[in-house]
């Protein structure tokens, strides 16, 4: 991936990640599927369903718990993400992750698949229904990149802002991003992190001068596996159907320029 010039470690850590997990179609990435069952119980089942359900990318370990190892992949439609785990050595299962809820397949003895449905939290939060705006889901993030990537001459990239009215520095740092963002082009979206108090966020918003649509509270598949909310602040960026890594944390206006210009220069 092409780069131009010297950046500290913190920003060529993130650009060397930088759209690990696509937005857009791709082939699944069956040397990476094979990787990761291999010697598993019932690998070539699980390799199959994963090829079907478009699993892209390299697969990410999640943090060890006690029912063994566990890994997350993106899909080839975004909103979308398996996680496969290997709670015993005779016992596999793998969740597909979507807006509507999970659906759970576990790997018996034998091979045999037993397929549950389930809900999952991932898209609820505390924004009142009633609110205009209240949420941010999967649908809008899809609308983001489909417009990166089909008028790329006209909207350069956007930048998802991720605050939350506790964390100071990350209301304090959304005039930071839209000052380096406005220098390079690019358009700021923030969003609110789930569980955020609503009447202090808007308390706080209008100090900073934060739009109402950055009262939005995420509500998305995609944001979650994508880490979106690690920290606040951090942001994403999505440039040219793409979406970026996460970087955590506050920055000021040239820190972020700075960062936003490596990604421009990857692109």
């Amino acid at each position: 991936m092409r780069t131009t010039r010297s950046l500290p470690h913190e920003y060529a850590l993130a650009v060397f990640v930088l759209f690990g997990a696509s937005c857009v179609i791709e082939a699944p990435s069956e040397g990476a599927i094979a990787a990761l069952v291999v010697g598993r119980p019932c690998s070539k089942q699980i390799a199959q369903t994963l090829v079907e359900l478009g699993a892209v990318g390299e697969a990410r370990l999640e943090p060890q718990g006690t029912d063994g190892p566990t890994y997350r992949l993106a899909t080839r439609e975004l909103g979308t993400w398996v996680v496969v785990g290997f709670p015993t050595a005779a016992r596999s299962v793998l969740t597909t992750w979507t807006p509507v809820g999970a659906e759970v397949r576990e790997f018996g003895e034998g091979c045999t698949v037993h397929v549950r449905q389930e809900s999952h939290s991932l898209v609820s939060g505390n924004a009142p229904r009633d609110v205009p705006l209240a949420h941010f889901t999967d649908r809008d993030v899809r609308w983001l990149v489909e417009r990166a990537s089909s008028a790329p001459g006209s909207i350069r990239g956007t930048v998802l802002y991720v605050w939350a009215p506790h964390m100071p520095l990350s209301v304090d740092g959304y005039g930071e991003i839209v000052e380096a963002a406005t220098r390079l082009g690019l358009d700021v979206v923030p969003l609110l992190a789930t569980g955020s108090d609503h009447d202090f966020a808007l308390q706080e918003a209008t100090r900073v001068g934060i739009p109402e649509s950055g009262l939005r509270e995420i509500r998305s598949v995609e944001l979650h596996f994508r880490d979106a909310q690690v920290h606040a602040p951090a942001i994403l960026v999505v440039l040219g159907g793409r979406m970026s890594a996460v970087l955590p944390g506050y920055r000021n206006a040239d820190g972020y320029a700075r960062y936003l210009l490596s990604l421009l220069d990857s692109d």
